[in-house]
């Protein structure tokens, strides 16, 4: 067992382009927003893990001998079945597999280890919140067994987290990878994720709309809707890639009239695909009545 304590902090995330596309491959673009997740870990008693979840008031103590065996179940089976099976600690499962794995494949020794996560990121508002959770989980256990490891493999490992979280293998990308490098990052599946170097500040107003449906929700009714009429569906998730590739385009070189256009654009197309809301709706028209360039859901939407 390690003897000291460790800690992980990782940023809430917006989505400036792409959600729900990224999932089918195509380009997604993520900023990272000044609210943090926060992991603390520390020694505790021997022979077993200990995971307290703050912000949803649960703890999960389990049999450090029991550990090892989440991430081999999570390998071996359907993603959905897993979850099924340890449903009794549904919200501590995405943390367990983490932990999981980083003893697996890595050797690392978490024996005793206590870990406690807080978030000031608001739950469910389309902020990566669980992303955010995930990374800074991951990175406080790394740093607690000083574990020296890839920023890739880093992201991927957090990842598990947010496929878990999600029900959904490519759950994670862009949220993630955004939480992990911070500022503005550009993602698609076949170059990963750059790291853009934005010149100015643009203004950015961050509307909490009300309750949500949970991402994994809306992700399956997307791949629900794909699954019935793919030429509907394949047809506007590329379309909304071409809106992630312009709308950076015109975000790097300042040119926010139609960086806004292509949120719009975005946003019109995320509701055809059924994800958007009446409210979410009434919000991009009201920002644009106001003076907005343009406006879009983040996230998972409704």
């Amino acid at each position: 067992m390690s003897n000291n304590k460790a800690e992980g902090r990782a940023p809430a995330v917006i989505k400036l382009f792409g959600e729900h596309a990224v999932v089918f491959g195509e380009r997604a673009v993520g900023a990272a927003v000044s609210m943090y997740a926060s992991s603390h870990v520390e020694n505790g008693p021997a022979s077993r893990f200990s995971l307290l979840l703050k912000d949803y008031g649960v703890g999960q103590v389990l049999p450090y001998e029991a550990l090892s065996s989440f991430y081999n179940e999570y390998k071996s089976m359907e993603i959905n079945d897993y979850i099924e099976k340890h449903n009794d600690i549904a919200k501590s499962l995405p943390y367990v597999t983490i932990a999981s794995r980083l003893i697996a494949e890595y050797g690392a020794n978490l024996d005793g280890a206590e870990v406690f996560i807080s978030s000031e990121i608001p739950i469910g508002k389309g902020l990566a919140s669980s992303a955010a959770c995930s990374l800074s989980f991951t990175v406080s256990l790394i740093n607690y067994c000083k574990l020296n490891i890839s920023d890739n493999e880093i992201i991927d490992i957090a990842r598990d987290g947010e496929r878990v979280a999600h029900a959904n293998p490519n759950a994670g990308a862009i949220d993630v990878s955004t939480s992990y490098h911070g500022g503005y990052v550009n993602y698609n599946n076949h170059n990963g994720a750059t790291v853009e170097s934005v010149p100015f500040a643009p203004k950015l107003l961050i509307i909490d709309t009300g309750p949500k449906k949970s991402t994994a929700e809306t992700v399956r009714a997307v791949s629900e809707l794909y699954s019935k009429d793919r030429s509907y569906a394949e047809q506007r998730i590329k379309s909304i890639g071409k809106c992630s590739e312009k709308g950076m385009s015109a975000f790097l070189k300042g040119d926010f009239i139609e960086a806004g256009r292509q949120m719009v654009a975005d946003h019109n197309l995320l509701r055809e695909l059924g994800v958007s809301t009446e409210l979410l709706d009434y919000s991009v028209k009201t920002a644009a009545e106001l003076g907005a360039y343009g406006a879009k859901l983040s996230g998972g939407g409704g």
